[in-house]
């Protein structure tokens, strides 16, 4: 039995040769054992995708999990320059934002002061009573606590109806749907609803010139 033969017979609840094995690793042993480096594996899907395939086969993993980030395909297109600053590459957008990416963990992304500060997630089950997993409030909440966050004042940027309805949850202030990742599906499911975001943009890049443009709080 083969792992897809294998994943398939457990999934119709039959029972397969052996339990299969799935694994999800840290982004930084792509970036050290799977070729590519940081840069291209963080901001690009079919490096991405050859990154998770080559992990596969090393380890002989029946299957590993993915989630499905929204990756902008221009992105090549949006860098000035690049350089190399001891282990670290450091990636100088033409917007003026600049990445630090080391050759073992997540790149982080700063510019004008401003950076990735934290990094939230829920880590239960579906059918667990928690307060964390979206649409409920409880991670933004959490984030809001650790960071002093005004969500009065704040925006939230997601791809599914649940990163906005959580967000509504919360009090933030204002929501922008993007198009990537889940967000052309979530954007049908979302028309004509009372509930839909304040803007749709097509990428991330898109909705921060609208936040920054439309948005009273950004004016210098």
């Amino acid at each position: 039995m083969n792992s897809k033969e294998r994943v398939s017979t457990a999934m119709d609840h039959r029972e397969p040769d052996r339990v299969p094995v799935m694994c999800q690793l840290s982004l930084g042993h792509y970036f050290l054992h799977a070729g590519g480096g940081a840069v291209e594996i963080w901001h690009d899907t079919a490096a991405f995708g050859d990154a998770l395939l080559a992990m596969r086969r090393r380890y002989g993993f029946d299957g590993i999990l993915v989630n499905l980030p929204g990756r902008d395909p221009r992105w090549r297109g949006q860098i000035a320059s690049m350089e190399q600053r001891g282990r670290d590459t450091l990636v100088h957008w033409a917007n003026g934002a600049v990445t630090t990416a080391p050759p073992d963990d997540n790149p982080h992304v700063r510019a004008a002061g401003g950076e990735i500060r934290d990094i939230f997630f829920c880590p239960h089950h579906p059918d667990q009573a928690c307060t964390c997993r979206k649409p409920r409030p409880g991670l933004i909440w959490a984030a809001r606590e650790r960071h002093a966050i005004d969500l009065s004042r704040a925006v939230m940027v997601g791809d599914s109806p649940k990163d906005i309805a959580a967000a509504r949850a919360a009090g933030v202030r204002l929501t922008v749907l993007v198009r990537t990742g889940n967000g052309a599906e979530a954007e049908k499911a979302l028309s004509g609803r009372l509930d839909r975001p304040d803007h749709v943009a097509a990428d991330l890049f898109a909705a921060v010139d609208w936040i920054i443009a439309h948005d009273p709080l950004c004016a210098p």
